[in-house]
């Protein structure tokens, strides 16, 4: 008897572990960079580079500091249903629902301005802009 509640126990706990993943995406806002939060004055450029990639512009502006303008993608929107059913079915989905969290979430094309000073800081930020979808 001692193992069988033994078994049931840790079936139980496995259950519960695999019913995190796709529960955690869904729960989790964005899937990708994050400058707005990410960016901050004083950042290197390297940082920023390696966060955002190479700028798809640069400009070097009348008091030497420069601009640059970066494109990224990332995946947004929270997702509850997705959440709420790993929960109630204790796992048992995980293997639907995971790709389903990740792949269900839009990706969403944006730009950003960083202007740096002559030392390659950012002394500068805009707020991320969404591009729109061609379709």
């Amino acid at each position: 008897m001692r193992k069988s509640v033994l078994r049931a126990l840790i079936g139980g706990i496995l259950l519960l572990t695999l019913a995190g993943c796709s529960a955690v995406i869904s729960a989790q806002e964005r899937f990708g960079p994050d400058p707005d939060r990410e960016i901050l004055v004083g950042t290197s450029r390297a940082k920023v580079e390696q966060l955002l990639g190479a700028p798809i512009s640069t400009d070097v502006l009348i008091d030497g500091r420069t601009r640059t303008t970066y494109e990224y993608t990332a995946r947004v929107v929270r997702d509850p249903q997705i959440f709420l059913i790993s929960l109630v079915t204790l796992g048992l989905f995980e293997p639907i629902l995971t790709p389903v969290a990740y792949f269900g979430k839009p990706e969403v094309t944006y730009q950003k301005d960083v202007v740096y000073g002559p030392d390659d800081t950012v002394v500068e930020s805009s707020s991320e802009r969404p591009i729109p979808r061609s379709h």
